[in-house]
Parts: structure tokens; sequence; C-alpha cells
């Protein structure tokens, strides 16, 4: 294993020192095994400068005012999409008094991504309804915002909301427009959470947050729908204080870097200089905590809930406590679905959830994407980062991990068998990028049961006959 000579002491670029956008800005290549991760096909280098978070570039968002006639909007709360927009507004003091608080009757102040607007201007149906004043564009305004890792998506601390839009940009796989199903299932969740079953969790696990998109706009379509090209998310925004710390994406702690190691081994082993550990003994404990708080969390909602969180490295954020890990927070709940096993169930506390969102999947096909998110890009780059950097053995860490899913599957109060696939399973899903990179592909078109992305099997290192039974 290699070891690393490091400073003890914190660096205010440490990760322990992130605040939320230094954490969402520190991530530089993207996604470890992809082929062309942080891909923008059309951006320019201007648009690059002011657009992309591992550059930090500020950008003051285009503001319109919209006559209520041509949006369509959804909420999964009490308070509607169009006063969380009014919200926005107001919560801004540089904005114009006509887009905070002096809002002609039936008109709504709401936000669109420079890129997203320039667009938009052109339509010929937005022409329209500029002419007709249906639509008054103020142009880019107020405060700056800061794009999160996934770039479509933009946040400021003193804002109620972070904002995710529909790009019409190629990142990564496919251009990101955002489809109604997925901000269905947003709103759907935000009700679900907002309930009785929410307090449960919050009960059950109050080390995890799962930041909700209760709300959402769009101009009508021809046909009187959504305009899928319009779409704007409303996101809980609970990090308002720039000299508060973190939370950490993990995506951002487990980047490789060149020379060194990546932001989390730096951490772990200046913790252990300080703490008077060996560096693979706080590797060690690390990891432990990190399934107490990040993984089980997760694994035991599915089991008792059905519930499924698409919660990979970038929409994974830890929140650290003497290094350690000690609060979850989840986002992107686009990627959200449950289980068939368990509709009926949840259907009694919103009994519409599933509607138009495509995703309610059986057990065979959602543990597989559960699988992938969770366990292989998540969980596995994880160990991976460890071992790289000289903090782990790899043999060893995959015993550890297996005791605990083997501990979950006998304690859980709900169902099983995602544990059991964990352990018996010769095979673990991942996806395959390169091939849904090159197929050009908008994966989030298929439903559950159709996904567009291309999928393959790997070695399950938690399988119990591939390891010996007499140390699972």
């Amino acid at each position: 294993m290699q070891a690393y000579e490091l400073d003890a002491n914190n660096s205010p670029h440490a990760a322990e020192n992130w605040n939320f956008q230094d954490a969402e800005q520190a991530l530089i290549s993207g996604h470890p095994t992809h082929p062309n991760p942080r891909s923008r096909d059309e951006l320019t280098k201007a648009d690059a400068l002011l657009l992309s978070p591992e550059l930090k570039g500020q950008f003051p968002l285009f503001w319109v005012l919209a006559d209520r006639s041509i949006l369509v909007s959804g909420s999964g709360v009490q308070i509607t999409a169009f006063d969380m927009c009014q919200n926005l507004a107001k919560s801004d003091e540089t904005l114009p008094e006509t887009l905070r608080t002096k809002v002609d009757k039936g008109y709504v102040p709401f936000a669109w991504h420079p890129w997203q607007a320039e667009r938009l201007l052109a339509r010929p149906q937005v022409i329209r309804w500029i002419q007709q004043g249906f639509l008054r564009p103020y142009g880019s305004a107020g405060q700056p915002f800061t794009a999160t890792a996934s770039m479509r998506g933009v946040h400021a601390f003193k804002a109620p909301y972070m904002l995710k839009f529909s790009l019409s940009m190629r990142l990564t796989n496919s251009k990101r427009v955002l489809a109604r199903k997925e901000v269905e299932r947003g709103v759907q969740m935000a009700e679900l959470l907002s309930g009785p079953l929410g307090d449960k969790l919050a009960n059950n696990f109050p080390n995890l947050t799962i930041l909700t998109e209760p709300g959402y706009v769009a101009l009508q379509d021809e046909d009187g729908g959504a305009l899928e090209d319009s779409f704007v998310v409303l996101r809980d925004n609970p990090f308002h204080e720039p000299t508060q710390t973190g939370p950490a994406m993990l995506a951002s702690l487990c980047e490789p870097h060149l020379g060194a190691p990546s932001p989390l081994s730096d951490l772990i082993y200046r913790q252990a200089a300080q703490k008077t550990l060996s560096p693979q003994e706080l590797a060690e404990r690390w990891l432990d905590a990190f399934m107490e708080v990040a993984i089980l969390p997760l694994l035991d909602i599915r089991a008792r809930h059905g519930l499924l969180f698409g919660s990979h490295q970038q929409n994974m954020m830890i929140a650290l406590k003497d290094g350690m890990p000690a609060h979850l927070y989840v986002r992107d709940c686009q990627g959200t679905g449950h289980l068939t096993t368990h509709h009926d169930v949840l259907s009694a506390y919103v009994p519409d959830i599933g509607k138009n969102a495509e995703n309610v999947v059986p057990p065979e096909i959602g543990d597989e994407l559960l699988c992938y998110y969770v366990i292989v890009n998540n969980l596995l780059h994880t160990v991976s980062t460890l071992v790289i950097d000289g903090l782990m053995d790899e043999a060893r860490a995959y015993d550890t991990l297996r005791r605990r899913f083997k501990a979950a599957a006998q304690s859980t109060t709900g169902d099983p068998a995602f544990y059991d696939y964990l352990l018996t399973s010769p095979t673990l899903v991942s996806k395959g990028n390169y091939r849904t990179s090159l197929s050009n592909v908008n994966e989030a078109s298929g439903d559950g049961a159709g996904q567009l992305a291309t999928f393959f099997k790997i070695a399950n290192p938690f399988n119990n006959k591939r390891n010996n039974d007499d140390i699972a």
C-alpha cells in the first residue's frame, strides 16, 4: 500500500473546511469511470467560465414575469409553486420591485437559467407571448447563483430554494431536459415526506435529511401540457451560511488527485495524525461510520417502506464531525421510485403516488437499479478510494462490509431481499457509461422497466460463495 507524508494541520482547502458551495465546486473531472466526464459539447469558453461549477462561475438568473394562463405548475406541499417563486423573488433585495413586491395581479415572477433563457426566447410561441404581453422578460438580474456539481442545479446562500433547470445541452450522456415524469416524482416525494411517513422517517433516521423538490413551474406547450425545455424545479435549500462548513459531496471527497491522495484520504491521514491513530485504523472507523450514517439507512428504508433513492456519489452529501460522517443529505428526488410490493401501503399516504411518474417497479428491477446507484457507484467507489490511497486492504474491507450486510438482514423489520441479493448473487449490476454515452439517448426517457442506459454485470465482492462462508 502506498504511503503519503502529509501536513497534519488543517488547510483552508481541506475537506472538513469546505462549505456547501466549496464541496460542489471541488469536483473537477466528474465521474471516475466515465469515458467523457464533464463533456459539454455546445459550451463556449466564455460560457464555461460563467456557468461551470469547477471553474467557480457565478451568474444572476434570467427573470421573467409570466401570466398564469401560460404556465403549468405542481406542488407537493401546502404552498403553491407560484408562491414559492414569489418567495424566491422576495428574498432577493437586489431585484426590481416589480418582481419582488409589486407584481401585477395574475402574473408570476420566475427565473430561468441563462443558457435556458437564450434558447427559450428564440421560440416562436415565446416571442408571440412577449408581443401579446403574457410574458415580460426582465433579463439577468439579482444576486449571483453558482452551479452545483450537476451544472443544471444552482445555489445561492441567501435563497430559500435551490433551483434545477432543463438544459438543452448534452452533459455527459445526453441532453439534460427534464421530463414531466421526473418533476412529478419530486412533488410526489415532497407530499409523501411532508406527512406521517416523513415524520416516521425523521424519528427512525435522525441523521438523514432528504432534500425534497416541492414545486415546479413551466411554460405551456401547444397542447396545453408542459414545455419540457422550460421546466424550473424548486428544491429545499438548508445551506444559508457561507461560513458554515459542509456538507461535503461524496464525489468530491473521493475524486482522485494526481500525485496526492483524494480529499477523503487526505482528511483521514491528517485526522489520524491529530488523534495519534494509524491512518489504516482511522480509515476502518471512517468506513464503518459511513456505512452507519449513509448506506444502511437507505437500504433499511427500502426494506421497510419500499422507497428507492438513486443516491450515487453526486447525490450524497456527508456532514462531518471531527472528520467523521455524522449526517447524510440526499438530493435529486427525480431519481426516486418505489417497489410494487409496497405500493398499496404508500398509496395510503399519497393516493396518486406513481401516477404519471413511471417509477413504480418490481423488486427484481428496482433492486438492480438501487444496487448500481447506492452500492456500485457509491459504496464500491468509496472503498476503492481508500484502497488506492493506501488506507485499506480491499479483501478486509469487503469482509467487514459483508458482515454489516448480514447483520442488517437479520435485524431489519422489513423485507430482507435486497440484503440477500447483496450476499448471494454472483454478480452486481453496473452501468455501462461508455455505451450509454455513445448511444446519444436521454436515459431518463425510459421507465424503470425500460431503462435506456446500458447496464452490465460485475463480480460481486460480497457473495458468500465467492468468499468463504466462515468469514461472512
